[in-house]
This record gives structure tokens, C-alpha cells and sequence, in this order.
């Protein structure tokens, strides 16, 4: 592929931060982003939507992004409608915050969402059965501890009711899966099943491949999700290793350098070091373009910028978790589906109940008693 400047000429001229705020803010459509918004955008506008969609892919693919072109998109279809209808906020976006403590805190995801809607007086949702004084004089208690779940979770199904909301998008969702007791993950569906009930919306979970970890607990639960996979290039296809080869022409492109580095020529060097995941790769390549300039370096190749990329151990981790995400995706074979609807579940063998070789409380164990020696009598 050709070299071709894809950035605005006047950036040569403007500060080092214009520079490495420009290319930090760029985002390209590439072949996996564009797939996995198609199908999450068609699952959501779909007729017969599933009220749960779960895209996962690894870390670093670019799922950020995906959520914010998901979120633009869906208020440009109702963009008309929001101008007659001030109070509509047909999409809300919010983060899964990961839990201080040992498992996530629902109160706090929905103090952040009622606050993302801009919704009036978040501070005195209580419920009224424990609450002491409608007009508390106390003000400087913490949030916390003047709200509960239940108060909180009902004011945001009413606002989403009130402000007629379609889609609630909710990005680093597999931290809602951090909890103290496994038993507890079918629970955390289910409060994000509810609320799509009750709210009659379309929530859609954006997280990493432990997303999937939902979809194992029941089949009721498989039944009213849909999942969207948001994969990382594979060099082993060939089509993958043209697109991820034409990301890394594009972000050259892009970086406002008088002279373009031939970035290229180390394409399966840049691969490695990012697994084939874009959003590595860009962040990796806005570090050393960073420290270029910041540097006044004359030269910016690939000697200079292979010191910016993670560890090994880091993305061997990385790839590690991608590769079991991917085995979790893949289907069963028909045949095995047939046998298991033939023959059923394997017999497992009840274990014999462990007898005990004790004999009942105050019986004396059959052994004789020691005779002769030192213990004979005199």
C-alpha cells in the first residue's frame, strides 16, 4: 500500500499535545468493528429483539469504540424525535465499575446510570418505609448511606419508563460478574433481565469473553440473550492478515509525521506484539509516538518503537484468555446434539457411602487387651 497523509497538514505546525491528542482521538472502521456493529445494530432494531446482547471479544479490540458508535447511532435515529420531545433519551451509556470491595456494587451502577440520564435529586432516593425525614438536615452524609439498592433500582426503572428509553449500553459489563460466591453470577443476570422487562429495553452487555460466563448458568437465560462476537485478528486466515495489515497502513496514515516510517515492512512483528488486537496496536503505537515528540527523535521505526510494546508475560496472558474465549464461542458438532437427545446424559456411578470401622459410642473396639510383660500381674 501507498503512503498516504490522512491527517490535517496544519498538525505538522501545532504543539506536540494537538499532535498526540489528535491521534489518541482517532478511531478507523476496520473489518471486525464494522461486523460486530452490524450485528449488535441489527439485534438491537431488530423485530424480534433479544431484551439481553452480549458482545465480547478480548482485551484491547476496540470494544470502547464499538459501545460509542453504538451509542451515536442510536440517537441519530431518533434525532428528530428528540427535538419535539425534549424529555426522550432514547439510549443511556454507562461503565460497570469494578468493586472496591469483593463483589460489584449495584448501588453505585445505579447511581452513575440515574446520573448519565441527568436525572433530578439522585441524593434522596430512599425508600420511604426507612426514611426518617423527607427534608434530612444532615447533608453532608454520604450518599451511600441515605440510599439503598431497592430505592435505587426503582428510580431507575421510573426514569427509564419516564424518558421512554429503547437501549441501555453498558460497557466493561464482565465486571458485574465480579462476586464473592459463583452462585451468585445467574443472580447478576437476572437483575439485568429484569430490568430490561421492566423497563422494556434492550440492554446491551460489552465486555471481555467472561461475559460468557452469563450464558452458561441456565437455558433460560441462553433463551433471551443473543451474543455478538467482537473477534481479534487472526493471521491465520489470510483475509485477517490483509485487514490487520491495512489497520496498520491506516494508523500510519494518520500519525503526523513529515516523513512516513515504512511501518509495513514489520507487519507481522506488529502483530505479534499485539495479538492482532487494533486497540493494543494503536495504543501501543500513541506511546511511542509520544515519546517521538516529546523526545525531538529524528527517527521513528520500528527499533524505536518496539521498546513502548507491552511485556511478553502481558500478552501471553492476553492471548491466552483470547484463545479460551474463542474455544468457548465454538459450537458442537450435530452428531454429538443428536446423541445427546438419543442417549441423554451420561450415568454418572453413586460412590459406596464411606462405612466407618469405628464401633458405636461407649463399645470398646475389638482388640485384646496387651498381656504378659510388663503388664502381667504380680
Amino acid at each position: 500500500m501507498k503512503n498516504i497523509q490522512q491527517f490535517p497538514a496544519a498538525l505538522l505546525d501545532d504543539s506536540i499535545e494537538a499532535r498526540i491528542t489528535y491521534f489518541e482521538k482517532l478511531t478507523i472502521a476496520h473489518p471486525a468493528l464494522q461486523n460486530a456493529f452490524k450485528q449488535a445494530m441489527g439485534a438491537i432494531t431488530g423485530h424480534a429483539a433479544p431484551k439481553v446482547i452480549l458482545v465480547a471479544g478480548p482485551t484491547g479490540a476496540g470494544k470502547t469504540t464499538l459501545a460509542t458508535h453504538m451509542y451515536r447511532k442510536v440517537r441519530e435515529q431518533y434525532a428528530t424525535q428528540m427535538e419535539s420531545e425534549l424529555d426522550l433519551v432514547p439510549v443511556l451509556y454507562g461503565n460497570a465499575i469494578a468493586p472496591n470491595g469483593s463483589s460489584f456494587s449495584w448501588k453505585d451502577f445505579y447511581v452513575r446510570l440515574l446520573g448519565r440520564a441527568m436525572e433530578p435529586l439522585i441524593d434522596r432516593k430512599v425508600l420511604a418505609p426507612r426514611q426518617l425525614s423527607f427534608f434530612p438536615s444532615d447533608r453532608t452524609s454520604s450518599l451511600h448511606e441515605k440510599t439503598t439498592s431497592d430505592a435505587l433500582r426503582r428510580s431507575v426503572e421510573e426514569c427509564m419508563r419516564r424518558r421512554r428509553t429503547k437501549v441501555l449500553i453498558i460497557d466493561e459489563a464482565h465486571h458485574v460478574l465480579m462476586v464473592n460466591n459463583p452462585k451468585k453470577l445467574e443472580f447478576q443476570f437476572e437483575s439485568l433481565k429484569s430490568l430490561a422487562i421492566e423497563t422494556k429495553a434492550t440492554i446491551v452487555l460489552i465486555g471481555t469473553y467472561r461475559l460468557l460466563d452469563i450464558r452458561d448458568q441456565s437455558g433460560q437465560l441462553v433463551r433471551r440473550s443473543e451474543i455478538v462476537h467482537f473477534p481479534r485478528y487472526d493471521e491465520r486466515t489470510k483475509q485477517d492478515q490483509a485487514s490487520f495489515n491495512a489497520v496498520l497502513q491506516t494508523f500510519q496514515n494518520h500519525l503526523p509525521l513529515a516523513t512516513h516510517p515504512a511501518l509495513g515492512t514489520h507487519a507481522e512483528k506488529f502483530y505479534l506484539y499485539s495479538g492482532g488486537c487494533v486497540g493494543i496496536l494503536k495504543e501501543w503505537l500513541a506511546r511511542a509516538y509520544a515519546r517521538h515528540l516529546e523526545t525531538n527523535n529524528k527517527i521513528f521505526d520500528w527499533d524505536f518503537i518496539k521498546p513502548f510494546a507491552l511485556t511478553k508475560k502481558a500478552l501471553k496472558t492476553i492471548i491466552e484468555e483470547a484463545l479460551v474465549g474463542e474455544q468457548k464461542l465454538s459450537d458442537i458438532s450435530e452428531d454429538e446434539l443428536e446423541k445427546l437427545l438419543k442417549e441423554g446424559l451420561p450415568t454418572i456411578p453413586r460412590a459406596n457411602p464411606r462405612t466407618s470401622t469405628r464401633p458405636p459410642v461407649g463399645r470398646r473396639a475389638a482388640t485384646r487387651d496387651p498381656v504378659g510383660g510388663a503388664y502381667a500381674t504380680a
